[in-house]
């Protein structure tokens, strides 16, 4: 990949722009992007292509029945939707749709049936990567 121009004359390898995007906001209260997706109403949750989380807000442990142990930086997607499975939140019909339809790169809806009875209305959306 090629680095990405961070100013006049400066540029960074994407390497450090993806170290600087891993960051878990959960941990970087004083990084202003950070703050930003964390008063958002909606839970934020990025994937790289090889399916580990790469950023999220903490407003997703208030939506959903997770915690940083079972979702953060690093964690991978497919774990993620076994814990998610166990739990209740995906039906068998939600997991084989929500297995599939990543692979489209068109954005998409589900509901997901909590354990505590909510029902969370899931957008996704193909990040410029197709992710």
């Amino acid at each position: 990949m090629k680095p990405v121009e961070d100013g006049p004359g400066a540029t960074r390898p994407p390497e450090v722009l993806r170290a600087g995007w891993t960051s878990s906001p959960a941990t970087a209260k004083g990084d202003l992007s950070s703050q930003i997706l964390n008063i958002m109403e909606q839970g934020v949750l990025v994937w790289s292509a090889d399916d580990i989380c790469e950023l999220h807000d903490t407003r997703i442990y208030l939506v959903l029945p997770f915690t940083a142990e079972d979702l953060n930086v690093g964690t991978c997607r497919t774990e993620f939707r076994q814990r998610a499975l166990a739990i209740g939140e995906l039906s068998g019909p939600e997991q084989k749709a929500a297995k599939a339809l990543p692979a489209t790169s068109q954005p998409y809806s589900l509901d997901c049936d909590l354990p505590s009875g909510r029902i969370v209305l899931t957008h996704v959306r193909p990040t410029r990567s197709g992710c």
